[in-house]
């Protein structure tokens, strides 16, 4: 039965464990059912922190009462770091400039650093019509989770195979180009599926080649054995 590791115990376990969900590249969760019922009872059971008397704000930096800021539960006093003034005049702000725009800025809930709008991907659901977490929080907290690995060790690897393909040996401009933005995309992190291991980094083209010959070295070498065949024979 095919096999997970979830991102919380960080044990393999089987698929049964997890629940699915739809948008996922599985079709699973991230984490397992355990870890999941048991973050929620921690969730609900933790203390409960009296609000401050006076919180301030970001982007204003001035203190004001509790009832001034919306909730939020990731927060430590369950507050949000931006005024509900400050809000509402971002979201006029927003409205007013497309997201592309270089003046419109935005503050990461991760780095909680002001960026401009082009470091955020765009979503259709926030007021802004901006994801709440940039591009490169992003893509950090995607390494971690998918596959324990941090920014710089992605940098190391990429200048280990000297900025191409483990594979083809192609650098990533060469095959990672988006056809929609003119953009290159990064070389993608190959990993065992069993194991969970990292074992390079892969173009587009490559990576999807090992998925569509199931990381079988026996499949891998009948196909070469055919295209040579083919290519002689022609």
């Amino acid at each position: 039965m095919d096999t997970k590791k979830c991102v919380y115990c960080k044990q393999f376990k089987n698929i049964d464990k997890f629940s699915k969900l739809t948008y996922a590249a599985d079709g699973l969760q991230q984490a397992c059912k355990d870890c999941n019922k048991a973050s929620k009872i921690k969730k609900k059971n933790r203390p409960k922190i009296s609000p401050p008397h006076l919180k301030i704000c970001i982007i204003c930096k001035f203190g004001k009462p509790p009832h001034e800021f919306n909730k939020d539960m990731s927060e430590i006093d369950c507050l949000k770091t931006i005024c509900r003034n400050c809000i509402s005049k971002r979201t006029a702000m927003y409205a007013e400039l497309p997201c592309d725009t270089p003046n419109a800025t935005k503050i990461c809930s991760l780095c909680k650093v002001d960026k401009p709008s082009n470091f955020f991907t765009k979503h259709r659901k926030e007021n802004d019509g901006l994801r709440k977490v940039c591009r490169p929080c992003d893509r950090a907290r995607m390494l971690m989770k998918s596959y324990n690995m941090t920014v710089s060790r992605y940098q190391d690897m990429l200048k280990e195979q000297d900025g191409k393909c483990a594979i083809c040996k192609n650098p990533q401009e060469f095959n990672n180009v988006n056809n929609k933005s003119g953009k290159v995309s990064p070389l993608s992190v190959d990993h065992c599926h069993k194991t969970g291991t990292v074992r390079g980094l892969l173009c587009d083209p490559c990576n999807r080649a090992l998925g569509a010959l199931r990381d079988d070295p026996k499949i891998a070498e009948n196909a070469a054995i055919y295209i040579r065949f083919h290519k002689s024979v022609k």
